[in-house]
C-alpha cells in the first residue's frame, strides 16, 4: 500500500517537473523568435515575429586615466540592431563630479546632472541595421582629486516600445583622475675645476 502510494507520488512529482521543463523551453524559443515577454512599454505579441526593436549604445573615450584640467570627448556609438525604424530617439548624459560639459549639441536639462542629445526635437531616427555615432565633450576641472573615478553614463531617455534588450541601451565609460606631468628640462651646467 505505501509502495502504491510512493509511486503516485514520484509520478505526480515528475509530471510536475516535465510541465516544469515544457514551460521553460518554450519561454525561451519564444524569447529567441523575438517575443521578449510582457514589459511595461509594449503590445504582446509584437506585430510579427519579424518586428524585433533593438537599440544598443557603446561609449569611450579611448583610455582609462585623465589628467584634471583636460578637455575629454566621448565617443557614443548607438546601433538600430532591431528591424524596424525605430524614432524620437534622445541621448540622456550623467556626468560626473569636477566635470563641465562644453558641448553645444547637447542641452543641459538639470544644472550639473543632467544633459540630453539631440538639443531640440525631433529626436534620432534609425533604420534597421543604421549606426549613428555621436561625440560628447567634457572639461575635467583642475581640482579634481588623483585617484578618484570618473563616471559618465549614457541611456535613451525611453527605452523604445517593445525593446527586446534594454540593457544594452545604457553604458557607463569609467576614467581614473591622474596626475600629469610638465617636465622641466634644465641645461646640465659642469663647472670646471683647476687640479
Amino acid at each position: 500500500m505505501y509502495i502504491v502510494k510512493v509511486k503516485k507520488i514520484g509520478w505526480v512529482l515528475g509530471s510536475i517537473a516535465l510541465l516544469l521543463l515544457f514551460a521553460f523551453t518554450s519561454a525561451m524559443t519564444q524569447r529567441a523568435a523575438g517575443y521578449a515577454g510582457l514589459s511595461f512599454a509594449q503590445a504582446y505579441p509584437p506585430a510579427s515575429a519579424t518586428d524585433i526593436v533593438d537599440m544598443r549604445t557603446f561609449k569611450t573615450d579611448g583610455t582609462n586615466r585623465v589628467v584634471p584640467g583636460t578637455t575629454i570627448t566621448y565617443t557614443i556609438v548607438i546601433t538600430n540592431a532591431g528591424t524596424v525604424t525605430v524614432n524620437d530617439l534622445f541621448l540622456q548624459e550623467f556626468p560626473s563630479d569636477y566635470v563641465t560639459p562644453i558641448d553645444p549639441a547637447w542641452k543641459e536639462i538639470v544644472p550639473s546632472l543632467w544633459w540630453e542629445y539631440p538639443a531640440s526635437p525631433p529626436g534620432l531616427t534609425l533604420s534597421p541595421n543604421e549606426t549613428v555615432t555621436v561625440t560628447f565633450t567634457i572639461e575635467l576641472a583642475s581640482d579634481a582629486p588623483y585617484g578618484s573615478e570618473l563616471r559618465n553614463n549614457v541611456q535613451f531617455t525611453e527605452d523604445p516600445d517593445g525593446e527586446i534588450s534594454p540593457e544594452n541601451n545604457r553604458y557607463t565609460d569609467t576614467d581614473i583622475v591622474v596626475p600629469g606631468f610638465n617636465f622641466t628640462y634644465l641645461p646640465l651646467v659642469t663647472k670646471a675645476y683647476a687640479p
